[in-house]
């Protein structure tokens, strides 16, 4: 008789849990004793927690970039210190409008920076020392990401939040409506028909976006978002002859806390109602551009907060002649550049946005909270991406076809946004060599005897990063001609597992949990989160040679510096950076060397 067995170790584990969801994973691993040693006490249990951990906290991180990540990374200690349910998130950097996530009166005076000037009477601004949000204490987080003006945090039951006063500042911006805004009833005179898919009371359901006083309903009840599919049964009792303790921590993914404690400057988020929802949603994967969020649904739905959203509920993105939800089409990566958004379907290809139809009032009365977004999709990219990253007007894409090259897809987006505004026909943008980086990997190759190719990108505003398979660390300006490679010698090889870009600060965070920050700290505001300018010079008398001092216009720090860990051991699981602000994820553990 033929049994699953007979299919073999390497298409049980890397051939079928990568079509599983993470829950499946599990209910799949204890349907027999063989099945479960084989994912959770083999030498494949690494491919099983790699793909785990894939699952639940990196659809926009690509974990294969790194040859040694790859053979050398131990995936089950990682994944297990992910899922601890005493992480923190820590913010430093400018606190304009409460970004930060708390009042400047309510955390040590040491880690606050003084306004330009260091006039004593003047309130501090920023700060300069990682601070604790205690709001979002003892929970998993799965993902912090920042925009210009807030932070983005995801909690592991699918629950959003931003900090403070506001998601974007006023006025029309691509990738949102062209010109307008979309249709807001205000919460007395609103009926919404409530339904399984309601993710909130009915007068949560468009509540105008907070800005200063009044920021949500003060009578906000609490909810439950449950990624459990109505057919999915209940985990069967144990007969794996293994205690509790020794079973695999996955289960625990889903435990469901009290709701973050939403303030002055914690705002919950909110998806709009989906009629035709066969099981409760939950927000798998965030990110944002400098005035836009985007969040991705477990059933392939794309949602956004922009410029035309004046309600703490955000808008579900349609593509007109597409359908992304069919099953055959997974949405792999989102990324929300500075002023441009896409997604990435292998079935279809890299669809790129630039600005979307405003939500009108008959939609508001039909219960239709979509809106269609004008897009293209880049030429020969269906089954042929690697990785992309956006930034201003650009496109950044390395291809399967060929992933010893960097390519980019310039255009403008307002322009883009006009024509469609007055239906004018588009034109597909083309794209362009990056011959320099191209150069650089080639010479790359020959001195050193490898095959080395690029695998990674991130970029904001007009400053992009590329990692390589060898760990190699290449910075670059879409707007430079020559498509010059900036090289920092400290980032090339030390294990870096992703950067993040802010206005004009950099961080990037190692595999051994340490963060690296460098570039220019404006106006003093504490985004490198180094400390106090003249403490730092006092305590690492090392940099005395290497910081820049501006005196009131802040300093430089050209190299990479260790950002300040809070003052307990741990490690750092995840960062943030965009505009003049900064922050991570900090999980505290006893001993270092687990």
């Amino acid at each position: 008789m033929v049994s699953i067995l007979d299919l073999g170790d390497d298409i049980l584990t890397d051939g079928i849990a990568p079509f599983l969801s993470y829950q499946d994973i599990f209910n799949f691993s204890i349907t027999c004793q063989d099945i479960y040693n084989l994912y959770f006490e083999s030498p494949y249990s690494s491919i099983i927690y790699k793909i785990l951990y894939g699952k639940i906290f990196s659809n926009n991180d690509n974990e294969n970039h790194h040859i040694k990540l790859l053979q050398d990374f131990n995936w089950e200690r990682y994944f297990k210190l992910r899922i601890r349910h005493d992480q923190k998130v820590y913010t430093w950097g400018s606190n304009d409008g409460g970004r930060l996530g708390y009042l400047l009166k309510s955390i040590p005076q040491d880690h606050q920076s003084i306004p330009p000037g260091n006039f004593h009477f003047l309130r501090a601004f920023g700060v300069h020392t990682p601070t604790n949000v205690v709001n979002f204490n003892d929970r998993i987080i799965i993902d912090i990401i920042a925009n210009g003006f807030c932070f983005i945090v995801l909690t592991n039951n699918g629950q959003l939040y931003h900090t403070g006063s506001s998601i974007s500042a006023f006025g029309a911006s691509t990738p949102g409506p062209h010109d307008g805004y979309d249709f807001y009833e205000p919460p007395s005179t609103m009926y919404i028909t409530r339904d399984q898919n309601d993710l909130g009371p009915r007068r949560t359901l468009l509540t105008h976006l907070p800005n200063g006083t009044n920021r949500y309903d003060r009578d906000i009840d609490p909810e439950t978002e449950v990624d459990v599919p109505q057919g999915r049964r209940r985990l069967p009792s144990r007969s794996l002859r293994l205690p509790p303790e020794q079973l695999p921590p996955i289960e625990g993914i889903d435990d469901i806390r009290p709701e973050v404690k939403e303030s002055e400057f914690i705002t919950k988020l909110h998806l709009p109602p989906l009629k035709e929802s066969k099981y409760k949603r939950k927000i798998i994967s965030i990110n944002c551009g400098r005035r836009q969020i985007l969040a991705l649904d477990n059933q392939n739905n794309l949602y956004t907060w922009d410029t035309g959203t004046k309600t703490n509920t955000g808008i579900r993105l349609k593509f007109p002649g597409l359908d992304i939800t069919e099953d055959k089409h997974i949405i792999e990566k989102i990324f929300a550049g500075w002023n441009i958004s896409g997604c990435y379907i292998a079935t279809i290809g890299l669809i790129i946005w630039y600005s979307r139809v405003p939500f009108t009032k008959r939609q508001f009365e039909q219960e239709d909270f979509t809106s269609n977004a004008n897009y293209f999709i880049v030429p020969n990219s269906k089954h042929n991406i690697v990785d992309f990253a956006l930034g201003e007007d650009v496109v950044l894409v390395i291809k399967k076809s060929d992933p010893k090259k960097l390519y980019s897809v310039k255009f403008n987006a307002q322009e883009m946004s006009n024509n469609a505004h007055q239906n004018v026909p588009n034109y597909i943008p083309s794209e362009e060599s990056l011959d320099g980086f191209n150069q650089w990997l080639k010479q790359y190759n020959y001195d050193n005897g490898i095959q080395s190719t690029f695998s990674k990108l991130n970029c904001c505003f007009r400053n992009f990063v590329v990692f390589t398979n060898y760990d190699s660390i290449l910075l670059g300006n879409k707007d430079d001609e020559d498509s010059k490679v900036k090289i920092i010698d400290e980032l090339q090889h030390q294990n870096i597992k992703s950067i993040e870009i802010g206005d004009f600060h950099y961080l990037a965070l190692t595999t051994d949990g340490n963060i690296l920050s460098w570039g220019n700290e404006s106006k003093n505001c504490g985004s490198l989160g180094l400390g106090s300018k003249e403490i730092l010079l006092e305590q690492r008398p090392e940099t005395n040679n290497e910081i820049i001092d501006h005196a009131r216009d802040g300093f430089t720090a050209p190299k990479p510096l260790l950002v300040k860990n809070p003052p307990f051991p741990g490690k750092w699981v995840s960062i943030a950076a965009s505009g003049w602000h900064s922050g991570g994820i900090y999980v505290p553990i006893e001993d270092l060397n687990t």
